[in-house]
């Protein structure tokens, strides 16, 4: 097995999805990102991926594989759990990848005003679908209730349109709330296991 913790697939605990870290990265990224709108600042909202996945690595190293038991290992690697979450990764990457290199070229290139004012929109339902799509390929229903809270967000600022920074802050406060709390559970449940 390699030892190389950026192959996220060959280490079981990374797909261990209830100590609540997926949600802790989820709402950091989040609240970067509304940081980065209000500041205006675009090279943070790409950053804070790199940064909350940075974080999250080291937290499953640190605080995931120390507590769980071998029997929890097993049942997240069988072989069809590591195909799905292998295209998980796979789907996440390229349109990541892709919406980047849009972003950039749009914003380099003086794109006309109504197409760089419907990026935000089609990045949105770009997470909005990925989300569900990994909500439902992973079998985590708290990613598809995340979607759902994302869209529940976009129709409040058309009715209320507060400031548009405002609503990934609080979406991010309320999911990297959740992730604390299962942190906190996982934690109460899963005392570190003694070195064999």
């Amino acid at each position: 097995m390699s030892n190389d913790k950026w192959q996220p697939f060959e280490k079981p605990y990374l797909q261990y999805y209830q100590d609540g870290l997926l949600e802790m990265m989820l709402g950091l990224m989040a609240i970067l990102v509304g940081i980065a709108m209000q500041q205006d600042i675009v090279a943070l909202m790409g950053g804070s991926l790199l940064v909350a996945y940075g974080l999250n690595l080291m937290a499953k190293e640190w605080i995931t594989a120390p507590r769980l038991r071998p029997e929890e290992l097993t049942a997240v690697s069988t072989p069809q759990i590591q195909r799905r979450k292998t295209m998980v990764f796979t789907v996440t990457l390229i349109l990541g990848l892709a919406l980047f290199l849009l972003t950039t070229f749009l914003l380099l290139n003086d794109a006309p005003v109504w197409l760089l004012s419907t990026l935000p929109v089609l990045i949105l339902f770009t997470i909005i679908g990925v989300l569900v799509f990994m909500g439902y390929v992973t079998g985590n229903q708290r990613l598809i209730a995340y979607a759902l809270l994302i869209i529940f967000a976009f129709v409040s600022y058309l009715v209320v349109p507060l400031p548009i920074y405002i609503y990934p802050i609080v979406l991010g406060t309320i999911i990297l709330a959740v992730g604390i709390f299962l942190l906190r559970q996982f934690l109460m449940s899963h005392p570190r296991l003694a070195a064999p």
